[in-house]
């Protein structure tokens, strides 16, 4: 008598509709060493599911690669936006005047600290303010303008010149310049609404990277000095980034162009007399044409 044949439990279901799926999807994505999606279809009653079901389960496929290129291109469209926002707001030429000021104050004290150094002439910067070096983000958490969090990489073609004299075994003067700055962390960000204020701070330590060249005016300077004033340069940037921009401390910054006007300046009002001139003008020329 031949026997009954066996009801298929739920395991045997799982791993029967497992299997078409992992055909169906293999079928979706092209995947030649996999069977086809007419091999889906001719199988179905293998797999135990219909041909109607694998039609379903590869229409859900492709709804949800459709969903997912399309939030790939909106997170796509909201980090070019950012960039963008980084380099016109914060990296502006009065920005920029700014970080020359702060720079130039840490790297004078930096080799003013040093027992070589006798005296530090001058430290001169230059930070062009160029939108195709603006700062490569990528989105990794946004709750608002008011709270997200990106991977910032930035390599600008900033570069600074210090201009000093001091005393290794001889007396020496040379012009330190310092470039090739490469900065790479996460950054999280925080601003208000109309961008008058904006809180930036690594949650971690970023990798930083300079390169010093040293040109002696008079005197020598040994090799391993030089890697020295290196080192105590990077080490200053280093402690300043520590104590000032890495979680739970953020710089606050404050962009000149976004304040609101507490009065007309005198430059307001020449502005506003240029203005009514050139218009007198225009409409004068346009009389008597």
């Amino acid at each position: 008598v031949p026997s009954a044949p066996s009801t298929p439990t739920s395991q045997d279901r799982y791993t029967d509709i497992s299997a078409c799926s992992h055909t169906a999807f293999a079928s979706a994505n092209g995947d030649a060493s996999l069977p086809s999606c007419s091999s889906a279809h001719s199988s179905y009653s293998a797999c135990g599911t219909s041909p109607l079901e694998v039609s379903t389960l590869l229409k859900q496929i492709e709804s949800l690669t459709e969903q997912l290129t399309a939030a790939h291109a909106k997170i796509g469209m909201w980090e070019q936006c950012m960039q963008q926002l980084l380099n016109c707001v914060m990296l502006s030429p009065d920005m920029n005047d700014m970080y020359k000021d702060e720079c130039s104050a840490l790297i004078q004290q930096a080799l003013s600290s040093l027992e070589q150094i006798e005296q530090v002439h001058y430290a001169e910067c230059s930070f062009p303010s160029i939108p195709a070096e603006a700062p490569r983000i990528h989105l990794e958490r946004w709750q608002s303008l008011a709270e997200s969090e990106w991977t910032l990489r930035w390599a600008p073609s900033w570069s600074m010149q210090v201009s000093f004299e001091g005393v290794q075994f001889v007396h020496f003067k040379c012009l330190l310049r310092i470039y090739d700055f490469k900065v790479m962390g996460r950054l999280r960000l925080r601003a208000s609404g109309d961008l008058s204020e904006i809180s930036l701070s690594f949650l971690e330590l970023p990798r930083f990277r300079l390169k010093t060249e040293c040109s002696v005016s008079w005197g020598s300077v040994p090799l391993p000095l030089q890697a020295f004033l290196e080192s105590a340069i990077h080490q200053e940037f280093r402690r300043w980034l520590t104590e000032y921009m890495v979680a739970p401390k953020e710089v606050v910054l404050n962009p000149p162009g976004f304040q609101p006007k507490q009065g007309l300046t005198d430059e307001d009002v020449e502005k506003a007399k240029r203005a009514v001139e050139l218009a007198r003008q225009l409409s004068l020329a346009h009389e008597q044409s």
